[in-house]
C-alpha cells in the first residue's frame, strides 16, 4: 500500500531553501562592507581636499600679507560649513542609503522564501488532502462492494431457502395427492 505524501512545516521547507540564496546573500554582504570602505574613501577624499583647501587659503593669506590677521580662520571656517562638513554627511547619508537598499535586499530573500515555502507546504497539503480523499474513496468502494456482496449472498441464500421451501411444499402435495396405496 502506498504511504501519504508527507507535510513539511515551513521552518522545513525554508531550510531547504535557504542554500538556493547563499550567493546573493554573500554579494549583499560583500557590498555591505564595500559601504564602509567608498564612505572611508570618500572621508578620506574630504579630507586630502580640505588640507589643500585651507593650504590655498593660507597661501592666498601670506600673498596678501594677512597670515596672522584672522582672514584664514573666517574664510577656513566658511569652507568647513559649506564643503567639508556637509559633503561629510553627505557621503554618510549616502553610506546609511546603500546599507538600507541592502537591507531591503536582504529582507526581500527572506519574503521570497517565505512565500516559496508557503507555496511548497500548501502545494504538500493538497497532494495530500488529494490522497486521503483517493483512499476514502476506494475504501468506500470496497465498502460498498463489500454490502453488495453481502446483500447478493443473503438474497441467494433467500432464494434458495425459498426454492427448497417450494419444492418440499410441491413434494408434500403430491404425496398428499397420490392414492394412500399406491406409494411405492
Amino acid at each position: 500500500m502506498a504511504t501519504a505524501p508527507t507535510v513539511q512545516t515551513l521552518d522545513q521547507i525554508m531550510a531547504e531553501l535557504q542554500p538556493g540564496y547563499t550567493g546573493q546573500r554573500e554579494i549583499i554582504g560583500q557590498a555591505k562592507a564595500n559601504t564602509n570602505e567608498t564612505f572611508k574613501a570618500t572621508e578620506l577624499a574630504l579630507d586630502a581636499s580640505k588640507t589643500q583647501g585651507f593650504n590655498q587659503i593660507n597661501e592666498q593669506a601670506t600673498g596678501k600679507g594677512l597670515a596672522f590677521g584672522g582672514v584664514p580662520i573666517e574664510e577656513q571656517a566658511d569652507y568647513l560649513s559649506t564643503k567639508y562638513l556637509p559633503g561629510k554627511q553627505q557621503a554618510k547619508a549616502q553610506q546609511q542609503k546603500d546599507i538600507l537598499t541592502l537591507e531591503g535586499q536582504n529582507a526581500a530573500l527572506d519574503t521570497d522564501i517565505r512565500n516559496k515555502a508557503f507555496g511548497s507546504r500548501e502545494n504538500q497539503v493538497g497532494a495530500q488532502n488529494q490522497w486521503n480523499l483517493q483512499q476514502a474513496a476506494q475504501e468506500a468502494a470496497a465498502e460498498a462492494a463489500r454490502i453488495d456482496r453481502d446483500f447478493r449472498a443473503s438474497q441467494a441464500e433467500k432464494d434458495r431457502a425459498h426454492t427448497a421451501a417450494q419444492n418440499a411444499a410441491n413434494r408434500a402435495a403430491s404425496a398428499a395427492a397420490q392414492p394412500k396405496g399406491m406409494s411405492g
